[in-house]
């Protein structure tokens, strides 16, 4: 009876951490494919379709190629590794040199596509000419998810999709550190998936065990995983239904630059305005181009906020919340204009003390007027007025350096 229950348990483990990896694979396809337009779009998944026949015999190679071609519009090497270079070329002498070795500007930049690398090494052929490196980069990315999407195999699939978004964070100057944090860690949740070997039956206890939550699928009623399990938890909720996600997506989108919206972590701390609530997520504004997902059933007070925005106490894209989260449940805030602002103020202004009063008694002082300046501010009242004597001794600061602007 043991060895049922264990082999119950373990075919249990295999088909979820399948619907695990499939989801992954799911939500990164999505949100990657959204960078590229409707027409690249389709030329990708029909290329990638090519490459998943060519990998099963259905079609040969040079058919493979040739689709690749007709639908990207480069031409690849036969025996193609996956791999790819760019390099900035210019002209030199009436000869085409690499522009970084020989310490010049580069005119244009060259694709190079690997073949297999068994044949020879370093066996690069040229695929393409572009007139900017940003135009490089995009076609890199369009081949290589053709290379993922036409992947069979679900966890190398997954892998090659972090991979693909964590590149494309990595080499994005105005990426957030936050944006990279979370394609650092999709990545190494996708090596998890896809090298850990599956668990041994001997280790999953039949009983007990900590029940745990694996990138939004609720394995409460399922499995339990050991103590040690919980401690790869990094997110708190289960994730948007895609159309609300494309939705609050676009809420945050720009014309630069497509919209990031993760879901909260834990033990961390989110402040902007609500710009979207649904039947099971509060979606919060905290970039230019990203925003939260609160599942409103892991807040304490997610039926408050329900009832609030239900009754228009809350307006969307006007009122601020503060949401704070322990290891698995949160709480959300209503801040007023007032409390937002002189957060700002204030922080501005220690800003300004630690860079600007080095006297550390008098920047000391002068926090304590910023503090009591800011708190009369949060609660909508004038700041309070020095008293007579505060007004015959005031606290110097140095005079060669400029005061900060407190505005109101």
């Amino acid at each position: 009876m043991e060895k049922e229950a264990k082999d119950a348990i373990k075919y249990i483990g295999e088909r979820l951490n399948e619907k695990i990896r499939e989801e992954m694979a799911n939500g990164l396809e999505g949100e990657l494919l959204s960078y590229h337009t409707d027409d690249a779009v389709q030329g990708i998944n029909q290329a990638a379709l090519s490459r998943r026949r060519y990998t099963n015999g259905e079609i040969n190679e040079d058919a493979f190629t040739k689709s690749v071609y007709q639908l990207i519009g480069v031409k690849l090497p036969k025996l193609w590794s996956g791999e790819f270079k760019i390099v900035g070329v210019s002209e030199q002498n009436g000869i085409t040199v690499d522009a970084a070795k020989a310490n010049i500007k580069p005119q244009s930049w060259l694709l190079y596509a690997q073949k297999d690398v068994s044949l020879e090494e370093n066996a690069f052929d040229a695929i393409a000419a572009y007139p900017t490196e940003k135009d490089a980069v995009n076609m890199v990315e369009k081949l290589r998810l053709v290379d993922a999407l036409g992947t069979e195999n679900l966890y190398d699939r997954t892998l090659m999709l972090a991979r693909i978004k964590f590149d494309r964070v990595f080499s994005d100057p105005s990426a957030s550190e936050e944006e990279k944090s979370i394609a650092r860690e999709t990545l190494e949740d996708a090596k998890d998936l896809a090298y850990a070997p599956a668990q041994s039956t001997s280790d999953i206890p039949l009983s007990g065990g900590v029940p745990a939550r694996v990138k939004g699928v609720n394995l409460n009623k399922v499995i339990t995983m050991e103590k040690d399990a919980q401690e790869a938890i990094k997110y708190i909720g289960e994730r948007l239904l895609k159309p609300d996600w494309e939705a609050a997506r676009d809420l945050v989108s720009s014309n630069e630059r497509k919209g990031f919206v993760y879901l909260a972590k834990p033990n961390a701390q989110y402040a902007g305005k609500i710009i979207m609530m649904s039947d099971t997520h509060l979606v919060q504004q905290v970039g230019k181009n990203s925003a939260v997902a609160h599942d409103l059933s892991k807040l304490e007070n997610g039926a408050e906020l329900t009832r609030q925005f239900d009754n228009n106490e809350i307006k969307i894209g006007r009122t601020n919340i503060k949401v704070e989260y322990n290891q698995d449940r949160g709480k959300a805030n209503i801040v007023t204009y007032n409390q937002q602002r002189s957060e700002y103020v204030r922080k501005q202004a220690e800003k300004w003390a630690e860079q600007n009063i080095t006297n550390s008694k008098s920047r000391a002082a002068f926090l304590k007027h910023v503090h009591a300046f800011t708190q009369d501010m949060a609660k909508g009242q004038e700041p309070a007025k020095p008293s007579q004597e505060q007004a015959k001794s005031p606290v110097k600061t140095p005079t060669q350096q400029p005061q900060p602007q407190l505005s109101r």
